[in-house]
């Protein structure tokens, strides 16, 4: 039987598949222990849901073993971070710590983000892109009103004038959690590179690939393909297999079962056979796309594919104002 669904793919590479009708999970779902923050004035959940199916769609921890070793270059400097600022072996759901830098996967920008899923009906799949890059730093004390998430400052959420919180307080508050209003202002640190990657290159500290284009079989979870989705001119020409690159924007299926989707940093906007996978057409953009096409019917009765390439963003792309459209013969 046919059951109306939703679909989300979430920050942390977790797809949910609910029931739209009853808000039943479509393949289950369990509470999982996670670790607790110790820092001052934060609280946080014992458990995070995690569902069954499909299986984590991006990174969600890293292992020193696990390090990039696509270049001797890469493979140093990645080494180097972890051994001078003593990290460890990261889990889902890491805390971060005030004054130990840690390792959290997936990062600021990495994992899910917000361009959603793909859902060719014919074929029965959900399609979404993600990106594996994480982020590493500690936890400051800031004076009242500074930095980032201070009172009134970039990242402030609003409330009460005494600093109360909607909704009343969490339940058995651990020692750490003081009363709203009166906690520490606390600002994420790293102390180089900004995310956990070599920063001049964007090429993640987490072995490949760093970019993937993932399908999900709508009637079972399971994943039917993933391909890395991006590439590195310069290690491919030193014969290094496609790494995947990250990615900001999403793409669209269309009834042809074709995926047309930019979105990631090398600027190329691609066509991508929706049954296997397998790609079918590329073409070199002025920018990167990191935004979601369009398609639409001419008048002269073809379809027609836009896109806008502005590039910029989070990623800091090289910028464009150019819309490109295609049409599909």
């Amino acid at each position: 039987r046919t059951i109306p669904g939703v679909s989300l793919i979430t920050k942390m590479g977790l797809m949910f598949v609910f029931n739209r009708e009853t808000g039943e999970p479509m393949y289950g779902m369990e509470e999982r222990p996670v670790p607790q923050t110790t820092a001052k004035g934060e609280w946080t959940s014992p458990t995070q849901p995690f569902p069954l199916k499909p299986e984590p769609l991006a990174r969600m921890a890293l292992k020193k073993d696990e390090l990039a070793k696509v270049t001797p270059e890469l493979e140093a400097h990645c080494k180097g971070l972890w051994e001078k600022y003593n990290l460890s072996d990261s889990v889902p759901y890491n805390p971060w710590q005030e004054k130990q830098d840690i390792v959290v996967f997936p990062g600021a920008v990495g994992g899910g983000n917000w361009q959603g899923v793909m859902v060719n009906k014919p074929l029965g799949l959900m399609i979404t892109n993600v990106h594996n890059t994480g982020q590493w730093g500690h936890l400051e004390e800031r004076a009242p009103g500074a930095g980032r998430g201070g009172r009134g400052g970039r990242g402030a959420r609003g409330g009460d004038p005494a600093g109360g919180r909607a909704g009343g307080e969490p339940p058995d508050l651990p020692d750490n959690v003081i009363a709203p209003g009166t906690g520490p202002n606390m600002s994420k640190v790293t102390p180089e590179g900004g995310r956990f990657w070599d920063a001049a290159n964007k090429y993640s500290c987490a072995q490949p690939p760093w970019g993937e284009l993932i399908a999900v079989n709508a009637n079972t979870g399971d994943i039917a393909w993933r391909i890395p989705l991006g590439e590195y001119p310069e290690l491919v020409a030193k014969g290094i297999p496609v790494t995947g690159a990250p990615s900001l924007g999403g793409g669209i299926t269309t009834a042809g079962n074709l995926v047309f989707i930019g979105a990631t940093i090398d600027g190329i906007f691609r066509a991508i056979d929706a049954r296997n996978g397998k790609e079918l057409w590329r073409e070199k953009l002025e920018a990167p796309a990191h935004s979601i096409p369009s398609t639409y019917l001419g008048k002269d009765g073809k379809q027609y594919i836009a896109v806008p390439a502005g590039g910029g963003g989070f990623l800091r792309s090289p910028t464009s104002d150019t819309v490109i459209a295609w049409k599909i013969e």
